[in-house]
């Protein structure tokens, strides 16, 4: 890791509080309100990473008429009952015409479905272009997680095999769901032309 000197103001755009970032080349600590904070040191740092990324296709797509129809529509949708209304805009003449549209009778439902979580142990042999799982991995061994529906007894349908983690309940995985796709927005943006 590249040392940072001097100290690098960062403002947090949601707060409006500045920071002072430094990098000593095995830690990264930032300062507020005179006081020094720790954010990680070991030797294996690799938060400033320099890319150099080549993106330029030549084309340059406008994409102004569709966001002004789409800021429109969102801008003044409303719904009464089962009757949605919006304003639809026309580029071409500047001109907003009032819309409306029946939208189908919603079916009351649940607000959960009880649901279980296990786990099975699996093995992993997936293998693509340029090798196999055995070729980046020490084992092939895996662990799959399965939710289950619990249905009506509220009862785990466990298979052989499988090991309950958690009994049948509302389940709230979102921040687990989350997580998992910032995962894989970083893993794509650090694989296309994105800074």
């Amino acid at each position: 890791m590249t040392p940072i000197y001097p100290k690098v103001s960062v403002t947090d755009t949601d707060t409006g509080l500045s920071y002072l970032v430094t990098s000593t080349g095995s830690d990264i600590s930032y300062e507020l309100t005179g006081t020094t904070y720790p954010l990680a040191s070991g030797p294996d740092l690799w938060w400033n990473i320099h890319r150099t990324y080549r993106c330029d296709t030549g084309v340059i797509l406008n994409t102004s008429d569709a966001l002004d129809i789409a800021n429109v529509v969102s801008g003044s949708a409303s719904q009464s009952g089962n009757l949605i209304s919006y304003g639809e805009y026309d580029p071409l003449t500047g001109i907003v015409s009032p819309r409306s549209g029946s939208l189908p009778q919603i079916p009351g439902c649940a607000s959960c479905e009880m649901a279980c979580k296990v786990q099975k142990n699996a093995t992993n042999t997936q293998a693509g272009l340029e090798a196999n799982t055995w070729d980046y991995q020490n084992s092939i061994a895996d662990v799959q997680i399965i939710y289950k529906s619990c249905g009506a007894n509220l009862l785990c349908p466990l298979d052989t095999g499988e090991t309950l983690i958690q009994d049948c309940a509302c389940l709230d995985e979102f921040a687990n769901a989350v997580s998992h796709m910032q995962v894989l927005e970083d893993a794509v943006n650090d694989m296309i032309c994105a800074p």
